[in-house]
């Protein structure tokens, strides 16, 4: 916990005792946030209490001055000391003038005064490190853990390896490279190490970093058993003779970016190769000189070559970014809801860090008061559509849509070419699916049927046995590409079959796009891709689908996708495109026929059949990240 009490401080360092020769301050570790901000910290260590950090920015600063930048840590997390100031700007060429000090068994001990200096970081050394927590089958002491040090060390040439080979996915050959291993007893069951790893890519383009430490974050997430698998070598360690048991891996914890430790000169050598840096947070927003030349483009907006143009991490909901949707879907899908945001009965929320989009009841939101089949919903105050979306009345077969849902869409962001990356929990519950989308700004290309492109970026039907005869299509198939017809909706769609559910964990969504291909990718693995057959896209499509060829025929061959797009997220239940009419869930037949009438009604009234298999029917969304080409 950071403090600025600057009164406390003074007190604290009136009485220090500089004494070394007992103790030896750890080496310090700084590392600089995006878009702004700093980090600062030591290993945890026996007997520490303490850890203040004292700092100016292009200003000296002696031992006991109070500085600019200030923080005081009584406690450790995750076996380290970690001071965070997310409201300091760092510009390349700053100078940071420090000091630290510490308390050990009572007593203090000061770091002498140190400076470090700003500078780029394409070429700076990128560290990986994974905090990994053991449980132990029975009780053991500090003796073992150089022999856990020995035995997990085995495997690191087998997991460089692998860990290389996933990192080379985009087809530049990174290296990944176990740097060394830290281990810390914290109860007489409990073991955590801090894994160090190194990435090194043959191309120093900071984009090759950050790809190859996002799929290293989803490996090491022990949340998601389908990736961690990968490195199940060094999760469940094995018993060392009778005094050291077996370890099994139960969390993890993450930190990545450009470092330099306490007394490294920030220089250029003679090669132009930097020595260790900060990274720079001015990157998202750079100088003319330093911007790199782009494809993507930015509404309203500068994008520079491999820099984020678009973060979202949920810590809260931006309604300034995004626009929470309140209207009546209809063609060309036609699905069984509304989307609204019920005070009372919320759809979209944040919780812990994550975005959650739930459906839910209409006849359960509270203050309904009226009858699905004999009712009337009125969605005008709020409604983000035409006027013909905004309120619906139920007369014989046609009834109000029986599910409130949610969508949301980024009203303050749209691009064109980007590389968008979004790590999901999909839904589970029959005849439930997730939207997960980009879709056309302007619509300029035409507002109907899909004219103006949409690229479903992943996505799986939320049944756990739904097939047409023996081909089965339900949570384990997950599916996805670009949309350009309703009637042809299938032509360019793509999927790819998991042994699990994809429902069950959670997995990173990828889209690249680019003025000549889009490819899908999940988990770092490419599984789709399309391009440009003939002159155009729309060339992929027969002479019998309604393509909107002569408006295409202006714009680029990858046309609909060369204009602006924004990024939609949603849950919808049912309609007429996502269920064909010979499925089958669990054996029983879908309830109703997509060019029937009633196909809303037969949906509703085979609620009891459907509502009780909605056991996890949330999309949960931890980021959304979208980087420039």
């Amino acid at each position: 916990m950071a403090s600025r009490a600057c009164t406390r401080v003074i007190l604290i360092l009136a009485w220090i005792k500089l004494l070394t020769a007992q103790y030896s301050i750890p080496s310090v570790t700084i590392q600089a946030l995006k878009p702004k901000g700093i980090r600062v910290s030591i290993p945890d260590t026996p007997g520490l209490s303490l850890f203040v950090f004292q700092g100016n920015v292009n200003r000296s600063i002696a031992k006991n001055d109070v500085g600019n930048i200030m923080g005081e840590i009584t406690e450790p997390t995750d076996g380290r000391w970690v001071f965070e100031d997310l409201d300091v700007q760092l510009n390349v060429g700053d100078v940071i003038n420090y000091y630290v000090h510490v308390v050990h068994n009572q007593m203090g001990y000061i770091k002498d005064p140190d400076s470090v200096i700003v500078r780029d970081t394409e070429q700076g050394a990128y560290h990986f490190v994974a905090g990994v927590h053991y449980r132990a089958t029975e009780a053991f002491s500090n003796a073992c853990l150089p022999q856990y040090k020995d035995l997990l060390a085995q495997y690191y040439n087998i997991l460089n390896e692998r860990l290389s080979k996933r990192c080379s996915a985009i087809n530049v050959n990174t290296n990944v490279t176990f740097i060394k291993a830290m281990l810390s007893l914290l109860d007489e069951t409990e073991v955590k190490v801090d894994f160090v790893l190194e990435i090194t890519p043959a191309r120093n383009e900071t984009l090759l970093y950050d790809l190859c430490g996002t799929t290293l974050k989803l490996i090491f997430d022990l949340s998601v058993p389908y990736a961690s698998a990968l490195i199940e070598p060094i999760l469940n360690v094995s018993s060392i003779g009778n005094q050291c048991p077996s370890l099994r891996a139960i969390r993890s914890s993450i930190s990545r970016g450009f470092i330099w430790n306490i007394g490294e000169a920030l220089i250029r050598d003679t090669n132009d190769v930097p020595t260790r840096q900060l990274e720079d947070p001015s990157s998202k927003n750079p100088t003319a000189n330093d911007c790199g030349t782009t494809q993507t483009r930015v509404r309203n907006g500068k994008a520079c070559a491999g820099n984020i143009i678009f973060e979202e991490r949920f810590d809260f909901l931006r309604e300034d970014v995004w626009q929470i949707e309140q209207y009546i879907p209809d063609e060309p899908d036609f699905p069984f809801v509304s989307y609204q945001r019920p005070f009372n009965a919320p759809t979209v929320s944040v919780q812990g860090g994550n975005l959650r989009i739930e459906p839910k009841l209409q006849q359960n939101v509270p203050g309904f008061g009226s009858s699905i089949e004999m009712g009337t919903l009125d969605l005008f105050s709020g409604c983000t559509s035409t006027s013909t979306k905004c309120r619906a009345e139920a007369w014989g077969a046609s009834i109000l849509p029986p599910i409130v849902s949610g969508r949301l869409t980024t009203k303050a962001f749209a691009f064109t070419y980007g590389l968008v990356e979004i790590r999901a929990k999909l839904p589970q519950g029959d005849w439930l699916y997730p939207d997960i989308l980009l879709e056309s700004f302007l619509k300029k290309y035409g507002s109907l049927n899909y004219a103006s492109g949409v690229v479903r970026v992943g996505g799986a039907r939320g049944n756990e046995q739904l097939a047409v005869g023996s081909t089965g299509f339900g949570n384990n198939l997950l599916y996805g590409g670009v949309l350009m017809d309703a009637t042809c909706r299938d032509t360019l769609l793509r999927n790819k079959t998991s042994s699990r559910p994809w429902g069950d964990d959670f997995h990173v969504y990828s889209v690249r796009w680019t003025p000549d291909v889009i490819t899908l990718s999940v988990d770092g693995e490419e599984w789709a891709r399309f391009a440009a057959s003939g002159d155009s896209l729309k060339d992929q499509f027969p002479p019998s689908c309604d393509v909107a060829r002569s408006a295409l025929t202006t714009g680029s061959k990858l046309a609909p996708f060369d204009d602006h797009f924004v990024i939609t997220l949603g849950i919808a239940a049912g309609g007429i495109t996502e269920f064909p009419d010979d499925a089958t869930s669990g054996g029983k037949p879908k309830p109703w026929k997509n060019t029937s009438r009633k196909a809303s009604l037969r949906f509703w009234q085979d609620i009891a059949s459907w509502i009780e298999t909605w056991r996890q029917p949330a999309l949960i969304v931890d980021y959304v990240t979208v980087r420039a080409l």
